[in-house]
């Protein structure tokens, strides 16, 4: 049996060690900011933007892209947003389509 510290297994499941954390954005810094060149941003890009970081196993992180994990939580939430999204970008579509042949003349 292999012994797992504590602070170190998944939050999720609670049985397998952490390998992951959750890359959602939780907190946006929207303050003005002025940087001297594209290098100075990219240094203090990371700073900007707090991540939700919960401690997670390969099985319970759910993969959204390239080095992009998130919890089932925030998939789920992710995914909810992007379905509103297209549902609006869609009845919207509808609309103007509905302009361009001439409405309710």
């Amino acid at each position: 049996m292999k012994v797992v510290n504590i602070e170190m297994v998944c939050a999720v499941c609670e049985r397998r060690e952490v390998e992951k954390w959750c890359d959602y954005i939780v907190e946006y810094d929207r303050s003005i900011k002025f940087y001297r060149s594209r290098k100075s941003y990219n240094e203090q890009f990371k700073s900007m933007h707090t991540p939700c970081s919960l401690p997670m196993c390969k099985e319970c992180a759910v993969s959204m892209g390239v080095d992009l994990d998130m919890c089932p939580q925030h998939a789920n939430a992710h995914n909810q947003h992007s379905a509103l999204k297209n549902d609006k970008q869609k009845a919207r579509a509808a609309k103007e389509r509905f302009k361009m042949m001439g409405g309710w003349t």
